[in-house]
């Protein structure tokens, strides 16, 4: 990266651990690319979760499973008719015959706003990971109250003003805060601030800016 005339990142979380790497080079962050279907709305009376993610990642099944294993026997206990759906590419077969009347597994969706469509809450139930998690931010552009680990918040408040999300890492406490969600009790980001801050046009219009100067600054120096 010292060779480059610029880095480009996600958010400043990423910038600063450049600079921790002894990077001098300029770092310029940019907004990440998050398209949203304007028919997708959250659905507060489904009493569906979602958790959206490639599911051939190991990260992705491990939170699948958690999810599953320690968070939903409570979610159920307190709110019976709550459905699970999981979506994103390539699932395990071990978790594909986990399908049920509850549970719903997509595998790979052509349209992943379709994942979206009749949804209470979002779940990010990540216990490792790392940079920011566009699965996050998506849901918080689409305006569902969303229910995440520390390793799903990462980096997303820095792009993502006013995010409104119950950040909490322990099976009892994630548990709590989707039921709550399922209840109507917690409450949506506010959606066009979201999407004010994720303006990806804007943003690389800046960012195509900042790269002509340094184009132009190559050209007018010393080899010129």
């Amino acid at each position: 990266m010292g060779a480059s005339d610029l880095v480009t990142v996600f958010n400043p979380h990423d910038g600063a651990m450049v600079r921790a790497l002894g990077v001098e080079t300029p770092v310029e962050v940019l907004a990440p690319l998050v398209e949203v279907d304007p028919i997708v709305v959250p659905a507060p009376g489904s009493g569906r979760v979602l958790f959206v993610g490639a599911m051939w990642r190991s990260e992705n099944d491990e939170a699948a499973r958690w999810l599953l294993d320690a968070v939903m026997p409570e979610v159920w206990t307190r709110a019976p008719d709550t459905r699970v759906r999981i979506a994103g590419a390539r699932p395990s077969s071990s978790l594909l015959a986990r399908t049920d009347g509850r549970l719903e597994i997509t595998g790979y969706l052509d349209d992943l706003a379709t994942a979206y469509q009749d949804v209470a809450v979002v779940a990010v139930p990540l216990r490792r990971g790392a940079g920011l998690k566009f699965k996050t931010v998506e849901a918080q552009a689409y305006g569902f109250p969303t229910v995440t680990t520390t390793v799903g918040a990462e980096g997303v408040a820095d792009v993502v003003p006013g995010m409104v999300a119950a950040v909490v890492d322990d099976a009892a406490s994630f548990a709590d805060a989707l039921v709550s969600a399922l209840a109507g009790r917690a409450a949506g980001p506010d959606v066009a601030r979201v999407r004010a801050a994720l303006d990806f046009g804007a943003s690389v219009a800046r960012h195509a800016r900042r790269c002509e100067a340094l184009v132009a600054a190559r050209r007018c120096g010393p080899e010129a």
